[in-house]
């Protein structure tokens, strides 16, 4: 199942994946099982109200709004990851960016693959 801002067309897809936990808040209608990782496919408007195109900021909105069956606070603050979650942009930590580049700027592309992890652990 994808999770959807858009019309059929205009859409920019990515892959989410959540692990380390944090998948466990996730609605199961949001998932799908792909060689053992839980993924969702979100599609996004290519561009978002106010012209420009999404970024991690509108994902992670996004995300935590429409995927999370409870937990969401646990993931994010609005449009801010919690401290504690990693995010991987296409196989690289999103906090080695351009300097002097918000890594929540980062431009969502076509296809991109993100994968969030909680690495928080109780004990």
């Amino acid at each position: 199942m994808s999770v959807s801002m858009s019309a059929y067309g205009s859409a920019l897809r990515v892959t989410v994946e959540f692990a380390g936990g944090i998948d466990a808040h996730v609605k199961p209608e949001c998932l799908q099982m792909v060689d053992g990782a839980k993924l969702a496919r979100i599609e996004l408007p290519r561009r978002l109200d106010d012209s420009r195109a999404p970024t991690m900021r509108s994902l992670i909105a996004h995300v935590a709004q429409h995927c999370f069956a409870s937990g969401a606070e646990l993931f994010s603050t609005d449009d801010e990851l919690r401290p504690g979650i990693l995010a991987i942009i296409n196989d690289a930590d999103w906090e080695i960016t351009e300097d002097g580049v918000d890594k929540y700027d980062y431009v969502l592309q076509d296809q991109d693959a993100i994968v969030f992890v909680s690495t928080l652990h109780g004990g």
